[in-house]
C-alpha cells in the first residue's frame, strides 16, 4: 500500500457529502463498514461487536461532559 492508498479513506471521510450528518461510523476502503459476521471466516471484513456500542458511547460522552464541567 502506498501513501495515497493509505490516506484515501481519511480524505474521503473529511470531504464526502455522503457522510454529512453521519458521525461515529466505522469506515474502510472509502465505504461505511458493517458489523463482522461471526459465521464467516475469521478475517472477514467488518468491525467487532465490542467496537461500536451506541448506548455505551452515549453514556461515555455524557460522563465525559460532566467531568469537564460542560454539562
Amino acid at each position: 500500500m502506498n501513501s495515497p492508498q493509505g490516506a484515501a479513506t481519511s480524505v474521503w471521510a473529511a470531504v464526502s457529502k455522503d457522510l454529512e450528518g453521519q458521525g461515529g461510523k466505522y469506515l474502510k476502503n472509502c465505504h461505511i463498514s458493517t458489523a463482522h459476521v461471526p459465521t464467516e471466516r475469521i478475517w472477514a471484513p467488518g468491525y467487532g461487536p465490542y467496537a461500536y456500542h451506541v448506548a455505551g458511547a452515549k453514556k461515555m460522552w455524557d460522563v465525559s461532559l460532566k467531568y469537564v464541567s460542560l454539562k
